[in-house]
């Protein structure tokens, strides 16, 4: 079985989408349900994830979810030193996890914003 939507066409969109999300919030952490929410309005992640539902049988919204979920997930195993190298979005994944911090409250799912950049003499 083929899978229905793949890292290599969805991960792009994804971290465009949340690095747009962040600049708009200016800072504020982007929500996993706001992320969720504009795959749903983006063209070509509502396509995809429509197209998937219903071969599935699922919502789109479940769909969406996965794919923000794997997205997060691939920064987590990059992170652990994990992530193989020959990984087709290696290099998305590494510069994602450089440029988006994540926060993870119990029982939350990850929220993403972009890295603040620190001024002269500031320590993390």
């Amino acid at each position: 079985m083929s899978p229905l939507w793949t890292h290599h066409e969805t991960f792009p969109i994804l971290y465009k989408i949340i690095a747009e999300l962040s600049e708009n919030k200016k800072g504020e952490w982007v929500t996993h349900d706001e992320i969720v929410d504009a795959i749903l309005e983006n063209v070509e992640t509502l396509d995809i994830a429509t197209k998937a539902s219903k071969q599935r049988g699922t919502k789109k919204r479940n769909e969406a979810a996965w794919m923000v979920a794997w997205f997060s997930q691939k920064i987590t195993k990059y992170q652990k030193s994990t992530l193989p190298s020959s990984y087709s979005q290696y290099q998305l994944i590494k510069h994602a996890s450089t440029v988006f911090e994540r926060r993870k409250r119990k029982g939350e799912r990850y929220a993403y914003r972009l890295r603040r950049k620190r001024r002269h003499g500031e320590s993390r």
